[in-house]
């Protein structure tokens, strides 16, 4: 029989603290075709990668390095030449002005 006290405790909570510097073990596992490896939470977190964050592969030093794809920052020039003339429109006249607007 279960003493009472244990019923009603509760659980302990933990707080674990990991080192990201020292490095952390992981395995690499057959997928599909290929080989994954985990990333671990923090390392995650700290990389800012989620689900399905695109990362660019490469080795150095005979390391692998994981990298998130930056997408490249639109300016005005590379948003106007993708302009087709089909999305070009005539002006519209809206009528005279309506408030404070100048003449």
């Amino acid at each position: 029989m279960i003493a009472r006290a244990t019923l009603f405790r509760r659980p302990r909570r933990r707080i674990f603290f990991v080192d990201t510097e020292a490095g952390v073990r992981a395995h690499i596992r057959k997928w599909g075709n290929s080989l994954a490896i985990r990333i671990p939470r923090v390392f995650a977190l700290e990389a800012n990668f989620g689900d399905g964050t695109p990362v660019e592969l490469t080795i150095a030093d005979g390391k692998l390095i994981a990298a998130p794809v930056r997408a490249p920052r639109a300016s005005l020039r590379r948003l106007v030449a993708r302009i087709r003339p089909a999305q070009l429109h005539d002006e519209t006249a809206w009528g005279g002005p309506a408030g404070r607007e100048p003449r």
